[in-house]
């Protein structure tokens, strides 16, 4: 049996298999957070950010990808 893309469940397999050392810079948060902003409203960007434990990201700092795939899939539910 397939898990649905996009569910909670495929988002948990992800995070288990994610080494818990691997990092991305704040720019690919910020990225996706205009794009939240521009296609829904500053409601969804607090909503996406409350799902990652983060109030900011600085472009150039390293944050664990773990809060980068919560993130991706907590915009793609719509915020």
């Amino acid at each position: 049996m397939r898990m649905q893309l996009g569910s909670e469940e495929e988002m948990q397999q992800r995070l288990a298999s994610m080494p818990v050392h691997h990092s991305m810079r704040g720019l690919f948060f910020n990225s996706v957070l205009d794009v939240v902003r521009l296609l829904e409203d500053e409601s969804a960007v607090s909503h996406c950010l409350e799902s990652t434990g983060g109030t900011r990201y600085l472009d150039f700092f390293s944050y664990p990808t773990s809060a980068y795939v919560r993130l991706l899939y907590t915009a793609q539910s719509g915020g």
